[in-house]
């Protein structure tokens, strides 16, 4: 794994990570997190977000997905939130606050979880243009959207700790980003944090953040030529008359 792209995911409960420490020891991208439900926005996101720019780290946002609030809104308040990121945007798919505290027993059917994330997902694409991307792990995935195949359709961030290769939510065949640890230390810390190997090398790495780049705008609509004419009647002479030439 020596070879693997590293970077960090932080928080609010991670609060004044030492980005420039970090870099030092070979962290090479940081995630935050942006929103939960339809209106909280991490506090640290913003100041993350500018470190990550000042020292050169690329930086990717994801918004916490809950079943209870309202799919489209929730999707719109983490777009309208997060901004120029050179990650795809990437929505966090957990158990946690998805099930019945205590028990594996989701809070609502996985019919109903499914359509509400397809939702989510389509509503980002939709608002952000962008392709997203799915953070999840083996458990939650099982538990929650019960081994669904819209997993394979999406890049994916997966939590699998303490592993060298990571353990797939079902049926994926492939991924993107690895969060490996929760204990990753950086020097002069006082805690651990979340580590993350990207699936490839440097040159690997740098492609694919190019390829996440958001399309271009359109170009403005073209406006109609128009001409300036001027007429002279009887010796007398008009200027500025205006003559629009449809196309």
């Amino acid at each position: 794994m020596t070879d693997n792209v590293l970077g960090i995911d932080v928080n609010h409960y991670r609060k004044n990570v030492p980005t420039k420490q970090a870099k030092s020891q070979g962290v090479r991208f940081l995630i935050g997190k942006c929103t939960e439900g339809l209106s909280l926005v991490d506090e640290t996101y913003e100041p993350y977000k500018l470190e990550s720019k000042n020292r050169n780290l690329p930086f990717g946002g994801y918004m916490y997905w809950r079943v209870i609030f309202d799919a489209a809104k929730q999707a719109k308040h983490f777009v309208d939130s997060l901004g120029d990121t050179d990650f795809p945007p990437i929505v966090d798919m957990e158990r946690y606050l998805n099930r019945i505290y205590g028990t594996n027993t989701p809070l609502r059917p996985i019919s109903f979880n499914r359509n509400h994330f397809r939702i989510v997902l389509n509503e980002v694409e939709r608002l952000s243009g962008r392709k997203p991307m799915i953070y999840t792990n083996f458990a939650s995935w099982r538990t929650i959207m019960g081994d669904w195949d819209l997993i394979r359709d999406y890049p994916l961030w997966v939590a699998s700790w303490g592993r060298t290769v990571p353990y797939l939510p079902l049926p994926a065949t492939q991924w993107t980003l690895h969060q490996f640890t929760s204990t990753y230390k950086v020097e002069g810390y006082y805690r651990g944090l979340d580590a993350n190997y990207y699936n490839g090398n440097e040159a690997d790495f740098e492609a694919w953040l190019a390829a996440m780049k958001p399309p271009p705008p359109p170009p403005p609509d073209t406006p109609h030529p128009v001409e300036y004419v001027h007429l002279e009647f009887k010796g007398e002479k008009w200027e500025g008359l205006l003559k629009k030439i449809e196309e």
